[in-house]
């Protein structure tokens, strides 16, 4: 029982490092809040903060998230304390990240139709 346990802690110290890089992309992606199309080509040109360094972003840690559910639900299957809370946690940034890569491509696909504003707050987090 008490390798459950350090699995658990090791998935909750993986947990947190994934959702503080969730974070990280929400306040990235806050920053392209209310650009014009130009300062948004500028920005990606420039190599700051764009709608598809989001997306590339969100992406990888989609990929982390999707393996720490995947590990959790294993210990929640076998019955192991706390392992379905984490899985819960794991699949809500989940959700979280397609809204916001779903919204980000509505961003790119705006930008490339030469609208006027494009904005990737999304509907996740402090941006919501």
């Amino acid at each position: 029982m008490a390798a459950h346990g350090s699995q658990v802690t090791d998935l909750e110290r993986t947990l947190a490092v994934c959702e503080q890089q969730l974070e990280e992309i929400e306040h990235r992606a806050q920053a392209l809040r209310v650009m014009t199309v130009n300062s948004c080509e500028a920005a990606g040109a420039a190599g700051e903060c764009a709608p598809c360094d989001v997306e590339a972003a969100s992406l990888r840690l989609s990929r982390d998230f999707e393996e720490l559910a995947a590990e959790a639900l294993e210990l929640g299957c076998r019955r192991v304390p706390g392992a379905m809370d984490i899985f819960e946690q794991a699949n809500v940034a989940i959700d979280c990240i397609a809204s916001w890569l779903r919204h980000c491509r509505e961003v790119q696909a705006s930008a490339k139709r030469g609208l006027a504003t494009c904005s990737c707050q999304g509907p996740c987090g402090s941006g919501s």
